[in-house]
């Protein structure tokens, strides 16, 4: 951090915004419905956050690899529907 410069904010206070533009461009262009915009990063948000618990200290730690990865895509996918659901 340099002299004058403000700190740099926490990792998850960086992410939201990011998302939030990324879920703004994806209206933008039509790739997901305009009226669904509103709640979409709350529970793309919701939905990730929500699953890392069990997989860092919760039942889904004890997966094996692939499973892990196979869950990870599954929630992903089930956002991406969602979002772009009518």
């Amino acid at each position: 951090m340099g002299v004058g410069r403000a700190p740099e904010p926490e990792p998850e206070i960086r992410a939201f915004p990011l998302l939030t533009d990324a879920l703004n461009a994806l209206a933008r262009t039509g790739r997901i419905p305009r009226r669904a915009r509103p709640a979409v990063e709350a529970a793309a948000w919701s939905a990730v956050h929500g699953l890392s618990l069990p997989l860092l200290d919760g039942p889904l730690r004890r997966l094996p690899e692939q499973r892990r990865a196979d869950v990870v895509e599954s929630t992903l996918a089930m956002v991406v529907s969602g979002a772009r659901a009518d």
